[in-house]
């Protein structure tokens, strides 16, 4: 603006450039990067949040399971496997994701696992062990965080596979206790033997 006399105060113009240039882009660039910051917070609470859900829900739908619980679909599924005769009881059974997928069981006759890749056949696992043939059997409570307890099953050719399950801890007990007795009730089976040998 002039002053009085008509001259125009230089400094005055070039201080609000330079404010409006410096200052200003400073404020602006200051406003921007809270709000950046803010964006990555909701961003990694809604990740979070995502986290926790999925753990809550496969805790809440993956629990120890009954062979009278599963359905009809799931027994014969299992004996498509190949994991399951016609004489064999189911008593308990647990899965880490869908039934289709994995499973963890004892029987009256043996202890077994399954794991079937549904995009990749040749990533499938599946062990098995009739009671005689098993030499050992290790009961793994604490497996760490991103881990499932778990019984080590070792087999008289020093074969290892694992049997997981999850969920309360009174529950693990039992599962692992009920198992440990079902083979040390069998493990001198001669029947079990007999269907080792035919199947």
């Amino acid at each position: 603006m002039p002053d009085l006399k008509g001259n125009y105060n230089i400094s005055g113009i070039t201080g609000f450039l330079y404010h409006d240039l410096a200052g200003g882009n400073s404020s602006m660039k200051v406003n921007a990067d809270r709000q950046k910051q803010q964006l990555s917070k909701i961003s990694y609470e809604k990740k979070y949040i995502a986290v926790i859900i999925f753990f809550v829900f496969f805790s809440c739908s993956n629990h120890i399971q009954t062979g009278s619980s599963l359905s009809r679909s799931d027994i014969e599924y299992i004996k498509k496997l190949k994991l399951l005769n016609e004489d064999e009881k189911i008593y308990k059974f647990y899965s880490e994701y869908k039934n289709k997928v994995a499973g963890n069981f004892f029987t009256n006759k043996r202890l077994a696992t399954y794991w079937i890749d549904e995009r990749n056949k040749e990533k499938d696992e599946i062990s098995f062990a009739f009671y005689p043939d098993i030499k050992s059997i290790d009961t793994i409570y604490d497996a760490g965080l991103t881990y499932s307890p778990y019984m080590l099953v070792t087999k008289r050719d020093n074969s290892k596979f694992k049997v997981s399950v999850n969920g309360e801890k009174k529950d693990i007990k039992s599962f692992f206790e009920e198992a440990l007795k079902q083979w040390e009730l069998h493990k001198d089976s001669r029947e079990c033997l007999f269907i080792n040998n035919t199947n």
